[in-house]
């Protein structure tokens, strides 16, 4: 029997996402996906930590682009809520060397934003996109939940809540639009 429709389309977007071999990914370890909602775009990273790297592709698995290719870890993408930006993971060392850096969707004009000496990872944009979430050891041992300018300025811890390591994991930060206009809300998820 031959392959259904669906099987074909799905044959076809993974040889489109591959089709050029000088931005082809290594074959990922683990794939951290988001979505844009303006540009109908995937970011997402692959490869073998420490050596990953930022990727961009369509939803329909055409355009796959590599967007970072630094000997550092690079992970974590997400995308500002108008589509032009994103804010990502970097780590050029352990955990404790990660800072939260911002690009064009492009890859150009790469900035760090936290430049601190405690761990910052898992951005996550504020729905208005003037704010970025993320989680850092500052003050403390335990991952806490702090909120930062979109430009790196005015980093300030959000309420008194301390993360945990559960099973090698870090807490995730999650950031909800609403519909209606309502002050930006954060959620810190942690496994029980």
């Amino acid at each position: 029997g031959g392959m259904s429709a669906s099987e074909r389309a799905s044959e076809s977007a993974g040889t489109a996402a591959r089709g050029r071999a000088g931005n082809a990914p290594p074959p990922p370890r683990a794939t951290v996906t988001a979505d844009s909602p303006a540009s109908g775009r995937i970011a997402f990273s692959a490869g073998t930590h420490p050596r990953t790297d930022i990727y961009v592709v369509n939803t329909d698995g055409s355009g796959l682009t590599r967007l970072t290719s630094d000997s550092a870890a690079e992970f974590d993408p997400s995308w500002s809520p108008d589509g032009t930006r994103i804010a990502f993971r970097y780590q050029p060392g352990g955990d404790e060397t990660a800072e939260i850096y911002v690009m064009n969707a492009d890859g150009s004009g790469r900035q760090n934003l936290t430049r601190d000496a405690a761990m910052d990872y898992s951005p996550a944009w504020s729905p208005d996109g003037t704010r970025i979430a993320f989680a850092s050891t500052r003050g403390g041992q335990l991952p806490t939940v702090w909120v930062m300018n979109q430009d790196g300025s005015n980093a300030r811890r959000v309420g008194n809540v301390d993360g945990e390591y559960e099973n090698g994991d870090l807490p995730v930060l999650q950031l909800t639009p609403r519909r209606r206009p309502r002050p930006p809300r954060i959620a810190l998820l942690v496994s029980a």
